[in-house]
């Protein structure tokens, strides 16, 4: 507990084996109690903000395409529950999901920048609260393909992984 996070960059050429030895890795941490988390950045959705983030939270909670917005919801409280968030952040990313019927008080005249503010904060927030139940592996494949806004959360994540129980590993392909 209380830190030593490592960030770790993985670059080589394609179909070299970033993708096996960041399996590997996680295969030999399995002994060891931890959360991994996984991002896969594309070059079809380069321009989606979050889209990474977003297809990770719909795949670990189940979300599928014809659930409703409370199945949705609940699938995400449900993952979510581990790292205590508060109905902010669960609006927030829900928001973010487009699972309605728990969005932020859209009078509160919340202008987008603050939104994608408290939206990256949100995000963060939960990574903190994982890493301070156990370690953390997160991993980020082909960031060569990340669009603008997953950069910034995994920059922000980056720039603070010594205070984490977090090990943060890009891999970028050629």
């Amino acid at each position: 507990k209380g830190g030593k996070g490592r960030v770790a960059l993985l670059s080589g050429e394609p179909g070299i084996g970033k993708s096996r030895l960041v399996r590997a890795l996680a295969q030999a941490i399995k002994a060891d109690d931890h959360f991994l988390i996984r991002y896969h950045c594309s070059p079809h959705y380069a321009s989606s903000p979050l889209h990474p983030v977003i297809a990770r939270y719909e795949r670990s909670a189940d979300i599928q395409k014809n659930d409703n917005s409370e199945q949705r919801l609940e699938k995400l409280k449900s993952l979510l529950s581990p790292s205590g968030p508060s109905p902010l952040e669960i609006s927030l990313i829900s928001d973010l999901l487009s699972s309605a019927g728990t969005s932020v008080n859209s009078e509160a005249q919340i202008s987008p920048q603050k939104r994608k503010e408290m939206t990256l904060a949100a995000l963060g927030r939960q990574l903190d609260a994982l890493s301070h139940r156990k370690p953390v592996l997160w991993v980020w494949e082909d960031v060569q393909w990340i669009d603008p806004t997953s950069l910034e959360l995994m920059s922000a994540i980056v720039e603070r992984a010594h205070s984490l129980q977090a090990m943060v590993v890009p891999t970028v392909g050629g």
